[in-house]
């Protein structure tokens, strides 16, 4: 399968310099086609890219206007690092394209002209009771390091606003478009 020819516009961004890895080639098809799937393999093995290459192609694809996809980590310092990746990916574009929102930083303010937000559980939280409508747009949610919430009081809560995310007055976004 042609990686480069199915995500044209995300080759640009995540793969102009390498080629994917095996992971990324078995996942970014799927994705790409808006079906869900869980990721796993090492660290350092190309997850990020395997769920934010082909999440930006279908965000290019669609013309979508607004944010399209929340990035969930466990930790204010996950998020942080994934924020830094990925500017260092989108380049001088990376602000308007990438925001965060934490307890530290409340950088999301305007969904328009967004890619994507990253957060952790309790800052999701917050931010769909306080301001959901620039939720509106959101059509794919990437949960990493999974299974340091799994089972835990956070977990239910990440769980309890995806609820919330799903039933509310856009449930669409749940099915392949």
């Amino acid at each position: 399968m042609d990686i480069e020819r199915m995500l044209p516009d995300a080759w640009r961004v995540f793969f102009r310099q390498r080629q994917p890895r095996e992971i990324q080639c078995a996942a970014m098809p799927i994705l790409v086609r808006g079906t869900s799937a869980l990721i796993s393999s090492p660290t350092a093995s190309g997850k990020t890219e395997a769920a934010f290459a082909p999440l930006y192609q279908r965000h290019v694809t669609f013309k979508r206007q607004t944010t399209s996809v929340l990035y969930v980590a466990p930790t204010k310092a996950l998020v942080n690092d994934m924020y830094e990746r990925l500017l260092g990916y989108f380049g001088s574009t990376g602000p308007e394209a990438i925001q965060r929102y934490t307890g530290d930083h409340h950088d999301f303010h305007d969904s328009h002209g967004n890619f994507a937000v990253l957060c952790t559980p309790e800052a999701l939280d917050s931010l769909h009771l306080l301001h959901g409508d620039r939720l509106a747009g959101v059509r794919a949610v990437i949960c990493d390091e999974l299974h340091l919430l799994h089972g835990s009081p956070r977990g239910q809560q990440l769980r309890g606003v995806i609820a919330r995310l799903r039933s509310g007055p856009d449930p669409v976004w749940w099915t392949p478009s």
